[in-house]
């Protein structure tokens, strides 16, 4: 439960103080052992920002993409003024592969989308492991919806 408190919004009280009380934990070694093999196989948590309310049929169908892949998604955040491209956002070498993943999801849905590695810069060191970031931005219009075969 404390790990999963600790992935949330980086800004985030309840956040910070569970990636305190997990820093704590891994100063016993037993502890850390649990704590390493207990989160080793987890797909990171993928948070989306959207820009206009309209953006949010297309997003939900994306959500459910994501969620059949594995990926943890909480609630859409409309945000104001948010980003004018739409961006998959990775902040660790180790989900990279994580953040082409949902990159190529996006792009095969439609999303004319970019990725940006925040991995070497001084951001990550305040983005808990195992998130990833999608800001759909004020020129993403409506996806090109897919006609069913007959």
């Amino acid at each position: 439960m404390v790990q999963a408190i600790s992935q949330g919004r980086p800004g985030d009280s309840s956040t910070q103080r569970a990636q305190t009380i997990l820093e704590v934990a891994k100063q016993d070694p037993l502890m850390g052992e649990q704590i390493a093999s207990s989160t080793k196989n987890q797909l990171p948590t993928v948070y989306i920002q959207i820009t206009k309310d309209e953006q949010r049929a297309d997003v939900n169908e994306l959500v459910g993409n994501l969620q059949g892949l594995g990926f943890d998604v909480p609630d859409v955040e409309l945000v104001n003024p948010g980003t004018q491209n739409t961006y998959v956002r990775h902040f660790s070498e180790r989900n990279q592969q994580y953040g082409d993943q949902v990159f190529q999801v996006m792009k095969k849905m439609g999303f004319d989308v970019q990725q940006q590695d925040f991995s070497k810069t001084p951001i990550r060191d305040k983005t808990p492991p195992g998130v990833l970031e999608l800001w759909i931005g004020h020129k993403q219009g409506p996806l090109p919806k897919q006609s069913a075969a007959p």
